[in-house]
């Protein structure tokens, strides 16, 4: 089948798809069960999207499979509510045929494979790793990127590849673990691989995928300890609040510069940030323009050039002023990200958290990031179980500081859960639920049925607050994407992302360290949405706007390093 066919067959099942809309859309039942919209908005958004593409077949199947997901889980939420709602044949017919829609769409879309279908071929950029005298306090060091032509030797090479016996939605991969190996590296990519000569003595190296930061907030950066958390999560908060009304010592794009530069020298080459007060002003200020020398001008920003950022603008409030206020500061650091048009830093949205964004706010945000091309989405959830009692009853500390801060309005929370926060957010092409602390067993099977959402770990902030242990199992064995984040140095005393996984082998020996390094690497990739292809969803290794940057750690302990001893104490950089 060629592209063109299969694209001329897409559109004929899409006809049939968009007939089920128009029934379901005029049907009676909606207006008393308006959940019942789900799968015209899902039939909607995919025909458009599709038709955008009609004139070159291999961009519209690639955009179908970037798609089809969701319209998949669309379809199966839709199956449930129309049982639920009307046994009449109409309704029967309609799951019946939209199911034979998507199940069609998926047999052509694996008949006729285009874009990078296989394992892409391993880049790495080549600088000489640091001597192996390092001692064990020192971070991960970056590798960067170099021109000629070197030779590493390594004890462990550890590369994830996609699974493809994989049988969900979800990407899977496998880790390929190369011991004792001889790299060569040109123009930044490996060309020859090679076991090390017999009896080369171990130099206590070892290369993993880039470190990756999901969640942080590098405004809190010039912080020499963080804020204590015994007195619980609302305690807590006024004194972030405080602090924030009181400290003009460090300005916000000098605390920003920090926690970048903390974060290279811990090794992190993907970081996503919450970003407040400081990310526009560094931005323009990096941008040149006549008024603005240029060298003096990019001298801020251009040592984290290299660095894969996602910067999500920060919205919230319950007046209509004040939400307006972030909206627009939204669109202004959009507009200066695209002013600075460095490829490999994108844009977000972050409706901070339930207890600071009301449901019709977190809608309008969900839909601007639609407007601003499925931008990926991150909120604050589940983190607390004070936010828990204030969503299903409307009381508790959190209730009592909104009080104090002016900020409470009767009716607004109680009898609402965070289900009802992730039904909205559920919606975004990409969502990722900062913390989950609390997340029951029913919402997890609820985001194992969404592709699009992952969930942000902080396993040092979690101990802090004395949090419940957190349900990491129940996470994995869902198939739900985890990634690690260090949070903010209000509440963690460094932005070391190494840390926070070794954190995690702590807090769960039973679970492989592999699987856990995965959630440090890959999974933290997969949830922001970079060093991936947008149509495979598979790590990506080109030169220009993904380069795929690796991370090499010296180990100075003369013992025996492996995969399944990577994350204990003894010789593991700090």
């Amino acid at each position: 089948m060629t592209p063109e066919e299969a694209m001329h067959r897409c559109q004929q099942l899409m006809s049939h798809a968009w007939m089920v809309r128009t029934f379901i859309k005029h049907s009676p039942e909606v207006e008393d069960f308006p959940e019942l919209m789900g799968i015209v908005r899902s039939v909607f958004d995919l025909s458009r999207a599709l038709e955008t593409q009609l004139e070159n077949p291999e961009k519209y199947l690639l955009m179908l499979r970037r798609k089809l997901s969701k319209l998949k889980a669309s379809v199966k939420q839709f199956a449930e509510d129309a049982a639920r709602i009307s046994d009449h044949t109409n309704f029967k017919m309609a799951v019946d045929s939209i199911r034979i829609v998507t199940t069609d769409l998926e047999a052509i879309l694996k008949a006729c494979p285009v874009g990078p279908q296989a394992p892409l071929p391993v880049r790495l950029p080549g600088r000489p790793a640091p001597p192996a005298t390092v001692g064990s306090a020192t971070p991960p060091a970056p590798i960067g990127s170099a021109s000629t032509r070197q030779v590493f030797d390594v004890d462990w090479l550890l590369r994830p590849e996609p699974d493809p016996q994989s049988s969900t939605g979800r990407p899977r991969f496998q880790w390929n673990c190369t011991e004792a190996c001889r790299i060569t590296v040109e123009q930044g990519i490996i060309v020859d691989l090679q076991p090390q000569p017999k009896g080369a003595p171990r130099n206590g190296r070892v290369i993993i995928p880039p470190l990756v930061n999901a969640h942080t907030h590098l405004e809190f950066s010039a912080l020499e300890e963080p804020y204590p958390a015994t007195n619980g999560f609302a305690e807590w908060i006024r004194t972030v609040v405080r602090s924030r009304q009181t400290s003009a010592t460090v300005l916000p794009p000098a605390a920003i510069l920090r926690g970048l530069s903390e974060s290279v020298q811990q090794g992190v080459k993907v970081l996503g940030d919450i970003a407040t007060e400081g990310w526009i002003e560094l931005l323009q200020a990096s941008c040149p323009t006549p008024s603005s020398p240029t060298r003096e001008a990019l001298s801020n920003l251009s040592p984290y050039e290299d660095l894969r950022l996602v910067l999500f603008a920060e919205i919230l409030g319950f007046s209509t002023e004040r939400q307006q206020q972030l909206l627009d500061r939204a669109t202004g650091l959009l507009a200066a990200l695209q002013q600075r048009k460095n490829a490999r830093w994108s844009f977000g949205l972050s409706p901070h958290a339930s207890y600071t964004v009301p449901l019709d706010l977190l809608e309008k945000v969900v839909d601007l990031s639609r407007q601003y091309g499925d931008v990926p989405v991150a909120m604050h959830l589940a983190e607390s179980r004070e936010e828990l009692e204030l969503l299903e009853h409307g009381t508790g500390p959190l209730a009592s500081m909104l009080q104090d801060f002016g900020l409470w309005k009767p009716g607004l929370f109680g009898g609402c859960s965070v289900q009802d926060y992730l039904d909205r957010l559920g919606q975004a092409s990409r969502s990722l639920i900062i913390h989950g602390n609390y997340l029951s067993l029913e919402q997890m099977d609820w985001i194992a049925d969404r592709q699009g959402m992952s969930v942000v770990w902080c396993p040092r902030t979690h101990s802090a607050f004395g949090h419940d242990p957190y349900p990491l199992e129940e996470l994995l064995s869902r198939d739900i994407n985890v990634a690690l984040g260090t949070d903010s140095r209000a509440s963690n005393p460094d932005l070391a992302a190494w840390r926070e996984l070794r954190r995690a082998g702590e807090l769960h020996p039973e679970i492989d360290p592999l699987r856990l390094l995965h959630m440090a690497t890959i999974g933290g990739s997969l949830a922001l949405g970079v060093n991936l292809d947008a149509t495979t969803r598979q790590p990506v290794s080109v030169d220009v706007g993904h380069h795929a940057h690796w991370t090499l750690l010296q180990f100075s302990t003369t013992e025996e390093i492996n995969p399944s001893t990577l994350l204990k104490a003894n010789g593991v950089p700090e």
